[in-house]
C-alpha cells in the first residue's frame, strides 16, 4: 500500500511540473540589429542590355575577323600601287646632249619630256650614265636636272663627278659615270644637262650625252604626278 502511494506522489510531482513549464512565455531569437554582409569573389561577369553607360577602363576582346571598310567617292578614289612588282612596271629612258664649244667654258642643254613621256605618265628616274669627250687634260664638273617647261620649279637637280677613263685616239680623254639615282619627272619638266670646263683654257669642244632609265607610273588627272 505505501508503495502505490509513493508512485501516485512521483506521478503528481511530474504533472505539477509539466503545468507549470507550459505556463512560461516563450519568445522569438533575434538578432542584436541589422549586420552587413561582405562576399569576396574574383570579379563578376556583367552584361549590359539595352541602352547604358559604362566608365572606367574596360578591356574589349576581338570576337571573329574585322572587316575595314573605306568610303572614299568615285570621284576622290583611293590611289592603290603595286610598287614592289617590278613585273608591273613600264620600263622607260630617254636622255640630253650637251656641248661646249669652242672658248666656252659653261653650257646648259635640254630635253623637254612632254615630247618623249606617254599621256599621263610620270618618269621614276632609277639610274643615270653620262659620256664625256674632253679636250686632252681637260675635266668638267656635271650637273642633271629636270625643270618647269613653263613658270617656275625644280623637280631636281645634282651635280656628278666624271671619271677619266683614258685618251681616244690621242685627241680627246673620256669622261664617264654611272650611279643609282632616285628622281621623278613628269611631261611639265625638261630634262637638263649642264658642263663646266675645268681647265686654265677654253680651247677645244666637248660633246657629252647623259641617259637616265627607270620606269612609268600613272597620274591622277588634273592633279599630277605623285612622287612614288
Amino acid at each position: 500500500m505505501k508503495h502505490f502511494s509513493k508512485l501516485m506522489l512521483i506521478a503528481l510531482s511530474f504533472g505539477i511540473s509539466a503545468v507549470a513549464l507550459s505556463l512560461v512565455p516563450s519568445k522569438p531569437a533575434g538578432g542584436a540589429g541589422s549586420a552587413p554582409v561582405m562576399v569576396t569573389n574574383t570579379p563578376l561577369p556583367v552584361s549590359l542590355t539595352g541602352t547604358g553607360s559604362i566608365s572606367g577602363n574596360v578591356t574589349a576582346a576581338q570576337s571573329g575577323a574585322w572587316n575595314v571598310g573605306i568610303n572614299n567617292p568615285g570621284t576622290s578614289p583611293v590611289p592603290v600601287r603595286d610598287m614592289d612588282n617590278a613585273a608591273r612596271r613600264v620600263p622607260f629612258q630617254t636622255g640630253v646632249f650637251v656641248t661646249l664649244l669652242n672658248g666656252v667654258d659653261h653650257n646648259t642643254d635640254a630635253t623637254d619630256l612632254s615630247t618623249f613621256l606617254p599621256s599621263g605618265k610620270g618618269f621614276v628616274i632609277e639610274h643615270l650614265s653620262a659620256q664625256v669627250f674632253m679636250p686632252t687634260g681637260q675635266k668638267a664638273l656635271l650637273f642633271v636636272g629636270a625643270i618647269k617647261t613653263t613658270g617656275a620649279g625644280v623637280g631636281f637637280n645634282h651635280a656628278f663627278v666624271l671619271e677619266p677613263q683614258g685618251t681616244m685616239g690621242g685627241l680627246n680623254d673620256v669622261l664617264v659615270v654611272s650611279t643609282p639615282l632616285h628622281a621623278f619627272a613628269d611631261s611639265s619638266m625638261s630634262l637638263t644637262a649642264a658642263l663646266d670646263r675645268l681647265a686654265s683654257s677654253n680651247s677645244g669642244e666637248v660633246s657629252g650625252g647623259v641617259f637616265v632609265s627607270g620606269y612609268l607610273v600613272d597620274c591622277g588627272a588634273g592633279s599630277g604626278c605623285p612622287i612614288p
